[in-house]
């Protein structure tokens, strides 16, 4: 007599995510914490869990309180910094192998959700994995692999996330990571010496990829950022052109002046009189 009532065998799961757990890490901020910009190959998701912070990305300026749950995709450049005067934490997952995505999202490349309803609940893992973890029993490993696990399943299954299969073994290429760069810090005092140093690179290797994958020069490049930036705020706020200038990254009204007319094809005097006529 088959007394079999249910059954379940591996082959019926077919291909699983082969996402790999990397690391979990504990971090604390405060008011005179630099964090500074940085990106990984993997993805991080995060868990505050005291304080108030502020996550930054080219795109996106994300407010971060206790319970909110922020995933951030590969190769985002970031930085984060704390919020007022008490400590700001968060617990942090890192996974290789593995990407998400949101359905329609566009540029977004980082996903915040507010599951402060939830802390109590996604605390108890954290507590669990740090307790494994410090006592090291018999299969503790596979402990604390269950319980990211219980916390991967929570997030999948309580947002519209999708998940996407990635290599995290795969580096972006040199010159997309120069352009990530000069987009995100135009502002700064940029130069073929610093992002060298930077990329930890011979100034003119850089400077040859660059050119060979977008056709100008690294600098070019960067005065054309800043001029068109420079012609937003001439033609959209009362301020200067000297402080127009130094808000784009130039340390002399002059040589602005000389870049914009070359780029622009006029005066920065003159597209703000235009303004003026219009």
């Amino acid at each position: 007599m088959d007394m079999r009532q249910f059954q379940i065998s591996s082959g019926q799961f077919g291909i699983v995510d082969n996402y790999k757990f990397r690391e979990y890490d504990r971090v604390e901020f405060n008011a005179a914490t630099t964090s500074y910009e940085h990106m990984h190959s993997f993805t991080e998701i995060f868990l505050v869990t005291s304080g108030k912070g502020v996550f930054c990305t080219k795109e996106q300026e994300i407010p971060l309180k206790k319970g909110t749950v922020l995933v951030n995709t590969p190769n985002v450049p970031h930085t984060e910094y704390a919020v007022g005067d008490a400590p700001f934490s968060y617990a942090v997952f890192s996974v290789e192998n593995l990407t998400f995505t949101l359905p329609e999202a566009e540029k977004n490349k980082t996903f915040a959700f507010d599951f402060s309803a939830h802390f109590d609940h996604l605390y108890e893992m954290l507590a669990v994995i740090e307790r494994e973890y410090m006592e090291k029993r018999p299969f503790w490993q596979h402990a604390i692999s269950t319980e990211f696990n219980r916390f991967m399943l929570f997030l999948v299954r309580n947002t519209q996330l999708i998940t996407v299969p990635f290599d995290s073994s795969a580096k972006p290429n040199l010159p997309s990571r120069i352009q990530e760069v000069l987009q995100s810090r135009y502002q700064e005092n940029i130069t073929l010496e610093t992002l060298s140093e930077h990329f930890y690179l011979n100034k003119y290797y850089l400077a040859h990829a660059f050119k060979k994958k977008y056709g100008v020069t690294i600098m070019r490049y960067l005065n054309e950022l800043r001029c068109l930036e420079a012609k937003k705020l001439l033609e959209t706020t009362d301020l200067s052109i000297t402080q127009i200038a130094i808000c784009v990254g130039y340390n002399s009204s002059s040589h602005f002046s000389d870049s914009y007319k070359k780029i622009i094809g006029e005066a920065p005097a003159h597209t703000r009189k235009k303004l003026y006529e219009n």
